[in-house]
């Protein structure tokens, strides 16, 4: 075997193309970490097909190897090369930190983002503090996109030259629950697409600013605010649940509504029966009470509907609610 290996390693450098393809395909075949070495002088071969394979070699072969076998990767020339080498980093934990800093210090800012990442995880809390003032918008992003970071670095975020730091930094204090004045958070009330943790500050704070804001949400994000409201309403009885109604938010509250019990049930079939909601909301409701389908109070609503004129998509979901009664009643 180690004859082979080696026979095959010699192999790369000849000058007959299937020669080396063939050699390419033998240490394949061995599967010798040791073999990676020999794939090194590949990457800088005018033809393609040998720089891939000296690439995937590097994935296949380096996290067994050692980080420093990546070292190739990140100093070389091509774009691709480098962009392969920072996206193995991760394989190595908080080994790579080292390799990592090295990358964000050079000036190719398009494998900042995968070098930081692999900081931001592994590094040390002076490591990540030191890349939310890095050079490149994109490294400070990554930053603040992670949650639960030090108020002091979210304040500063705030002043950031960037305005989407600025925005992660602002969700972030809403995010970890600070107190913060109404004129930091005032400029971002215009935004395109305003936060999950912007839009619940308003619900909070300026109610009448709420149909504004939640008109400009995203279908994401409108889940995710609904999670906000199931961590922090438990009763419709809840004044944050009127402001949803009068600011339009049905299908915020619909979201809301599937994780309630029976004592929610007069909003549940009022949203049901509400045509400003959207079809497939009505229908998700119904089919989430297939478990209670033969609860009398829930067999009559189905009932009255199915005697009413009713939308394609509602009457099959109430024709279901109806079988299953009749199975559950068995």
């Amino acid at each position: 075997m180690p004859t082979d290996l080696g026979r095959a390693m010699n192999r790369l450098t000849h000058r007959d193309i299937r020669t080396r393809r063939r050699a390419v395909r033998d240490l394949y075949e061995h599967d010798r970490p040791e073999a990676l070495e020999g794939f090194v002088t590949l990457l800088n071969d005018d033809d393609p097909w040998f720089v891939a394979k000296a690439i995937d070699a590097h994935r296949k072969w380096a996290p067994m190897v050692g980080v420093e076998s990546v070292d190739v990767l990140l100093k070389h020339p091509e774009l691709h090369v480098r962009q392969a080498g920072v996206n193995l980093l991760a394989e190595f934990g908080e080994d790579a930190v080292e390799a990592a800093q090295g990358v964000l210090l050079n000036e190719d800012t398009l494998v900042h983002h995968q070098a930081a990442l692999v900081v931001l995880r592994w590094g040390s809390d002076e490591d990540r503090r030191a890349l939310a003032t890095h050079s490149n918008p994109i490294v400070r992003r990554a930053v603040f996109a992670r949650p639960g970071l030090p108020f002091d670095m979210l304040e500063q975020g705030l002043n950031d030259a960037d305005d989407d730091v600025q925005r992660l930094a602002l969700q972030g204090l809403l995010r970890d629950g600070h107190a913060v004045e109404s004129d930091v958070v005032l400029p971002y009330l215009n935004q395109t697409s305003p936060t999950p943790e912007l839009v619940w500050w308003v619900t909070q704070h300026w109610s009448d600013a709420l149909p504004d804001v939640l008109s400009r949400l995203n279908g994401t994000d409108r889940k995710a605010l609904a999670s906000l409201l199931r961590s922090n309403v438990s009763s419709s009885k809840d004044l944050h649940v009127e402001n949803f109604k009068r600011a339009g938010g049905h299908d915020v509250l619909a979201k809301w509504v599937l994780h309630q019990g029976q004592h929610e049930d007069a909003l549940r079939w009022d949203l049901v029966d509400d045509e400003s909601l959207g079809l497939i909301d009505r229908s998700i409701l119904l089919e989430r009470l297939i478990g209670r389908a033969n609860e009398p109070s829930v067999k009559q609503r189905v009932e009255t509907m199915l005697n009413s004129d009713l939308n394609p998509l509602l009457r099959v979901a109430c024709e279901n609610l109806s079988t299953a009664a009749t199975e559950l009643d068995a």
